[in-house]
């Protein structure tokens, strides 16, 4: 072999060693970078692996909350169907109850003066004592009836008379002469003397049917009927220091009727009947002062009116004219306070009388400085105006607002009433 084959032969034998050896780098490389992706593979099917696992888990979590919830929606579901059907039931119950209330509402608005008595006349008494005969009803299921101050004041011996016959004597458990109401207590009575309902005077209209049972001249049980005539009127009753307003009536209230029951055709007493005239003109002290003043006779033996400590002059057009009112318009309505006395409430609150002048003229009369037109915004026009309200909705140490004319102006005062000084005779 020459050398120049020789060295041919070298050469290649060189270049074969070489190309086995780059195949041989590069399929160490092909092996190492495929080995790579597959730990990169598996490392990424791990993660997704772990995640299905997670997501596996928080799908049996929540299949077990929506069936715990649907265990709860089934329960609350029954819940909300039993409570249907009480409610069907109840409304089944109240819609009855309803009807019957309406049918015995229609049957009372219905009712004549007769059917009242019969549902009344066992309920209401006469009265005896050793200064004369009244008449009074059953007031509660402890014994009391009421009647007037008047049919049982001064006297030392009182009876009460019942439908049936039967005779208790009795005491007097409270008093209250400024409303001619009292309260007496008897030892015994029938057991069906029902007490009557005191029913809601405010609400009386004028022109309404009203019935009267009461012993008007000895005349045991008798019943009147008519209509009232007039609401919230200021009487004079001899011997009695009234204060309260009355209920004016056409139906005969004649002597041994007084402290009987005024009823409503639906047989709610309106009143207590206390006072005639002998001209068809007569009067009842209101259901809505009567239980007021019961509620405490029977509670504590007395009552306590409030009261103000001014005097006034009720103003209209005559009264302005008359007593020649100088500073106020001919049509001020209203109650123009004239006098205080020291130490009451009016005092306190500084209220302020009229003052008495004589103009450069020679002409003499009243310069107004406060008038009363109003009491917790309820307008006063007249004295029976702020009687009414006062009585029915004040008591002492009540704090109501005044509001005021003022010497041409407008103001409010909060002022409270004190308790008036016990009648003592």
């Amino acid at each position: 072999m020459s050398n120049k084959t020789g060295t041919v032969l070298t050469i290649l034998i060189v270049a074969s060693l070489m190309l086995s050896g780059a195949n041989t780098l590069l399929l160490y490389s092909y092996q190492r970078a495929m080995q790579e992706a597959n730990e990169a593979n598996m490392v990424a099917i791990d993660g997704v692996r772990a995640d299905l696992t997670n997501l596996r888990q928080n799908l049996t979590s929540l299949e077990s909350q929506i069936s715990t919830q649907g265990t709860k929606i089934a329960n609350l579901g029954n819940t909300l169907n039993s409570t249907v059907a009480k409610l069907t039931s109840l409304n089944g119950t109240l819609s009855a109850g309803l009807k019957g209330l309406n049918a015995t509402f229609e049957a009372h608005q219905r009712q004549t003066a007769a059917d009242v008595y019969k549902e009344s006349y066992k309920s209401v008494v006469v009265i005896r004592s050793d200064v004369g005969l009244g008449s009074g009803f059953v007031y509660d299921d402890k014994s009391h009836i009421l009647t007037n101050w008047h049919v049982v004041n001064g006297t030392s011996k009182l009876e009460v008379d019942f439908y049936d016959r039967s005779t208790a004597t009795a005491v007097v458990a409270g008093s209250d002469p400024y409303s001619d109401i009292a309260v007496i207590t008897v030892s015994k009575m029938p057991a069906d003397a029902a007490p009557l309902r005191l029913g809601n005077s405010s609400s009386a209209s004028v022109g309404q049917d009203v019935v009267a049972v009461g012993n008007p001249l000895g005349l045991i049980g008798s019943l009147s009927s008519g209509h009232i005539s007039q609401l919230n009127k200021l009487i004079d009753v001899v011997g009695v220091p009234l204060v309260v307003t009355s209920m004016q009536l056409d139906i005969t209230i004649a002597p041994g009727s007084s402290g009987g029951p005024l009823m409503d055709l639906s047989g709610n007493v309106l009143g207590i009947t206390n006072a005639g005239t002998g001209y068809g003109i007569n009067f009842a002290i209101p259901s809505t002062i009567v239980r007021r003043v019961a509620q405490s006779l029977v509670a504590k033996g007395y009552y306590e009116h409030p009261q103000f400590g001014f005097s006034f002059l009720e103003l209209n057009k005559d009264s302005i004219d008359h007593y020649n009112v100088f500073n106020v318009p001919p049509d001020q309505l209203g109650l123009m306070i004239t006098n205080v006395t020291a130490g009451s409430a009016a005092d306190i609150t500084g209220l302020k009388p009229a003052t008495w002048t004589t103009t450069s003229s020679g002409k003499s009369g009243f310069m107004a400085r406060d008038i009363v037109v109003a009491v917790n915004g309820h307008r006063v026009e007249t004295y029976s105006d702020f009687v009414s309200y006062v009585e029915e909705h004040v008591s002492p140490g009540h704090t109501v607002s005044l509001g005021l004319w003022r010497s041409g102006d407008t103001a409010s005062v909060a002022i409270t009433p004190k308790a008036r000084l016990q009648f003592t005779g």
